[in-house]
């Protein structure tokens, strides 16, 4: 008798372990283009931190909002489904992949691609279950026209100098656009000519033209606007800015003693990655500011944990504004003084 109920106890501990343990939660992952570098580099960060911790899965959506809508659609289905981690392709596609999540009351978390506030706010379950994290882009701005005050050592050392190359006491600018309609497109380029401006400079746009944050485009690019007007160039983002130099690179004078910044213009970027970094080594590249995709992916890493288990957020130093559901990395300049 004493080994029946032996039995029948293990027989009920078993089908308790199986069917009343915790159902698998999974963190869904969307990039709007894998092969991005800034992003890929962002989402491996996310999924280190998530390994050991959650299940998750990734998406590439090819730059393809469509290819995006069905995966997204597939996955919110799952039941398994738990947090969304959202790097929309479209970034007004953001009302609509809200809606649905409210539907599943799957909670999204959008990255480097900024839903309008008023659609993080929409409703009550959004306020509550909706965020954004990427960087201050306006800053981004702010700190590349910074590094290229540094360079000219000031506007009135400007006017005349090495850097002035027709004399006139403007700076001629070209600017490589990441794409059109991303806020970090549209912030970095109005706040780097603003902040020269602020200082003191005069300054002429000369060319302004959307390469798609890709170093290819920007190469083809810059062999089309290339010109000797130009005093200085602002890139979106870093790979532009080197696809600007490897184009410089082969026109440029095998004979020529002069830095690189002064046989051409100096060329500053935007994000801190490992080219970038090489490059500013090799005294191609004059500047870059750091996207701290560690410190974003940090911060989601915070909101998952919060949003799953109800852990507390830590409370954030001044490099992180949070406004509303929305947390914005500053950056930092680099130049090779500093790194």
């Amino acid at each position: 008798m004493r080994s029946k109920q032996k039995t029948l106890w293990l027989l009920i501990s078993g089908l308790c372990l199986s069917g009343c343990s915790r159902p698998s939660r999974t963190a869904q992952l969307f990039s709007y283009d894998a092969n991005d570098t800034f992003i890929s580099s962002l989402f491996a960060n996310i999924e280190s931190k998530l390994s050991g911790y959650i299940d998750y899965k990734s998406y590439d959506g090819k730059r393809k909002q469509t290819i995006q809508n069905d995966d997204f659609i597939s996955a919110i289905d799952d039941k398994s489904t738990s947090v969304v981690v959202m790097n929309t392709v479209d970034r007004f596609a953001s009302s609509a992949i809200i809606e649905k999540g409210e539907t599943k009351n799957v909670p999204i978390i959008f990255v480097n691609r900024e839903p309008l506030m008023s659609d993080l706010l929409a409703t009550d379950w959004s306020q509550e279950n909706c965020f954004y994290v990427g960087a201050n882009s306006s800053y981004e701005g702010i700190l590349q026209g910074d590094i290229a005050s540094e360079i000219f050592d000031g506007p009135s050392s400007y006017a005349h100098s090495v850097y002035d190359k027709n004399g006139d006491g403007i700076v001629q600018v070209a600017i490589l656009k990441g794409e059109e309609g991303h806020q970090d497109s549209e912030q970095r380029s109005e706040n780097c000519i603003a902040e020269l401006r602020t200082l003191g400079y005069q300054v002429e746009i000369l060319q302004i033209s959307y390469c798609n944050w890709e170093r290819e485009t920007a190469k083809k690019m810059m062999e089309s606007i290339y010109s000797d007007n130009i005093e200085l160039l602002f890139a979106n983002n870093d790979d532009m800015a080197l696809g600007a130099i490897d184009y410089l690179k082969t026109i440029s004078s095998l004979n020529s003693n002069l830095p690189f910044e002064r046989e051409f213009f100096p060329i500053i970027g935007v994000d801190g990655t490992t080219q970038a970094m090489e490059a500013i080594q090799d005294g191609t590249l004059s500047g870059t500011v750091l996207n701290d995709g560690e410190k974003q992916a940090e911060v989601i890493f915070d909101i998952i944990k919060n949003i799953l288990d109800g852990a507390t957020l830590p409370d954030y130093d001044s490099n992180i504004e949070i406004t509303k559901n929305a947390y914005h990395v500053l950056g930092e300049k680099i130049t090779k003084n500093t790194h």
